[in-house]
């Protein structure tokens, strides 16, 4: 049994974890993306309505 029959198993879990987290990482951006600019497009709405102004008014 070789020092490299050891080491193969080990790197790829090792890979396969760096990997999930690193598409977990790009995930959660995405979506945080998402979720904030809903959040602001609600508070521009929000303030459209107490101000009266729409997209259209002058």
């Amino acid at each position: 049994m070789g020092i490299m029959d050891i080491l193969a198993p080990v790197a790829l879990c090792i890979g396969a974890v760096i990997v999930a987290a690193v598409l977990y990482s790009i995930y959660s951006a995405i979506k945080e993306r998402g979720e904030r600019r809903r959040e602001q497009e609600a508070l521009r709405a929000r303030d459209r309505q107490r101000t009266g102004r729409g997209k259209h008014s002058r």
